[in-house]
């Protein structure tokens, strides 16, 4: 088995490159949910106890919602990234398009449902018979958000396709535009007098306000994803889009039904008092977990990325950063939380002591729960970004709905509410726990550690041994690597034509980036170099640089062209005559070059 053993020095590039993504993540997560959390805010402060419980009966409908655009959206990203990297525009845009044409069309039909059947919908999110003032306030604010079911998921769909092409500039615009225009619009809201059903509007109108800031991203003649009715229809690529997203689609229905179970089981033990306290702890949690749920998407992309690599110590490199920033990040985070409690539950709930007082209770278990959870949910996106799905699916529906709802049962008849809350980081540590021990059965050993919880299969990626990895910073180091890299190929049984072809692919490439890369701007870049030999003997060349974006091959492709100037780039030429395969992907704002020899 492949373990994560101590790796050799660190790739700056992917150390940088995960912190951006981390960032970006992070972002796209407060987007989705900044609304919710400005919503609960003016909600407690212009409507009052009731209609914050009323808001935590409706939130079921944004985690159905989740179900649905989390399935499409995670989909439709792996297809799109795959056929980026093998340049397929056409397949491509009809994947755009598909998902654009389904999307829209679910979100039509779903917000007509809210209209239509208000009170079925209503009465299945929260046991609420007998008390009409607050089925009144739950279906309002359903109206409300329904109308901009269409602007939520358009923005969902938009995001990760504005981030894989590399516009960060718009992307952060929408996010603001979104949280900007959506407590302006709360706030006028409360001020004049709309209830709850104008808090749900204004959210609905900052959703269409950050779909328009997205789409002037996709009028740009740079975009790669373009919109077209005349596109190839396949059964198996709708099949593949919601096949890759199950695992977040597992995720979001454990969300869904979690919450309507929980809520009947609160309100039978502590009413409305203790309903409004819960929904003040979802609604603060859903703000503060945004800082996991960015690092848990971030890791999930770049050990997708890392996986498809083979590359096992970015995979170590990647898993071990992502642990460090749990720990000391949002350890942080729970210290501020736990400490704060009772002035976050205030500044919710002002008239209501008995409120308050059990708010701050729930938002310190809460604030427990943070880092235990985002370590759990780590080890999950390493699962699923290494292709081991039905472990994905039994985790996510066990720490989502199984340990939770079992454990809120069960405390709840000894501590009452409190059990309730306790329930959350308790379920998380009982998950923890179960993924130790069944990786320690597995691997048949009492020693836990982080080498036996993230390991890969035997068959994954070459040994060691069959792996050269550097990271080049000078013309210096180019030319030592070029000969450290020819030793290595030759002490590996390959040729010493094709050893001397590497180095010179090494030469030509790295020397190239340092030279005319490194100074286009004032960053400090670096150049990874891994060099891989399968069983076969197949040699495998991967640069990858951090420098502005430039596509070798299509201008080698161009510069080939030009009879008149038979020696211009002479250098991207030569190797394009050696390699038997060269491939150029950008991920991420990096450049990646693949050259077979």
């Amino acid at each position: 088995m492949v373990k994560l053993n101590k790796e050799e020095k660190k790739s700056k590039i992917l150390t940088n490159l995960f912190k951006n993504i981390i960032i970006s993540m992070i972002l796209v997560e407060f987007a989705n949910e900044g609304c919710g959390f400005v919503d609960g805010i003016m909600v407690s402060r212009f409507l009052g106890a009731d209609a914050i419980a009323a808001q935590g009966i409706a939130y079921p409908y944004f985690s159905l919602l989740g179900i649905f655009s989390g399935m499409l959206v995670t989909g439709m990203q792996s297809l799109c990234t795959s056929y980026i990297g093998a340049g397929k525009k056409e397949e491509l845009n009809s994947v755009f398009s598909i998902t654009c044409l389904i999307g829209g069309l679910f979100s039509i039909l779903i917000s007509m449902a809210i209209f239509l059947f208000p009170g079925i919908i209503s009465s299945a999110l929260g046991k609420l018979s007998g008390n009409s003032a607050l089925i009144d306030l739950v279906q309002q604010y359903l109206k409300g958000v329904a109308i901009g079911t269409p602007g939520l998921l358009f923005v969902a769909i938009f995001s990760p396709l504005v981030h894989i092409d590399g516009d960060q500039i718009c992307a952060r615009c929408a996010v603001m535009s979104i949280f900007i225009s959506d407590v302006i619009g709360d706030y006028l809201a409360g001020v004049l007098h709309a209830g709850i059903f104008g808090m749900g509007l204004a959210t609905s109108i900052s959703n269409y306000i950050g779909m328009a800031v997205l789409m002037m991203h996709f009028l740009r003649k740079s975009c790669s994803f373009h919109f077209t009715l005349r596109f190839h229809f396949e059964c198996n690529v709708i099949r593949t889009i919601f096949g890759k997203g199950l695992p977040k689609a597992t995720k979001r229905i454990a969300n869904t039904i979690r919450p309507i179970i929980l809520n009947g089981l609160t309100l039978s033990i502590g009413a409305s008092t203790a309903m409004a306290a819960l929904s003040v702890r979802n609604n603060l949690n859903n703000i503060m977990d945004i800082f996991g749920s960015g690092l848990v998407s971030a890791t999930l992309l770049m050990v997708s990325i890392l996986y498809e690599e083979q590359n096992v110590t970015g995979l170590r490199q990647i898993t071990r950063q992502a642990v460090r920033y749990i720990f000391v990040g949002i350890g942080f985070i729970t210290l501020i939380i736990f400490a704060a409690a009772p002035i976050l539950a205030r500044f919710y709930i002002k008239d209501d002591p008995q409120v308050c007082s059990m708010a701050a209770t729930a938002i310190r278990f809460m604030a427990i729960n943070l880092p235990i959870n985002a370590l759990n949910e780590v080890y999950v996106s390493f699962l699923q970004g290494t292709g081991r799905y039905r472990g994905v699916n039994i985790l996510n529906f066990c720490s989502r709905f199984v340990y939770i709802v079992a454990c809120a049962f069960i405390m709840s008849k000894v501590w009452g509410v409190n059990g309730i809350w306790a329930a959350f980081p308790v379920s998380s540590i009982l998950l923890f726990a179960t993924i130790v021990i069944f990786c320690l059965i597995k691997n048949r050993t009492y020693r836990p550690s982080a080498e036996i919880i993230f390991s890969l299969p035997d068959d994954f990626g070459n040994l060691k041994e069959n792996t050269f990895e550097c990271t080049i910073t000078t013309m210096d180091e180019v030319c030592e690597t070029a000969e450290r890299t020819g030793n290595f190929c030759r002490e590996h049984g390959i040729d010493n034509r094709r050893a001397y072809l590497t180095d010179l692919c090494i030469l030509e490439m790295a020397g190239n980036i340092v030279q005319h890369g490194f100074p286009l701007n004032k960053k400090k870049h670096s150049v990874d170099i891994r060099v891989t030999i399968s069983d076969n003997k197949e040699l495998t060349l991967r640069v990858r640089d951090d420098c502005p974006l430039f596509d070798v091959k299509a201008r080698g492709e161009l510069w080939r062209k030009k009879e008149e100037d038979p020696g211009s780039c002479i250098g991207i030429r030569l190797v394009m005559s050696i390699s038997s395969n060269l491939v150029y992907i950008t991920t991420l704002g990096t450049n990646n070059l693949i050259v077979t020899i």
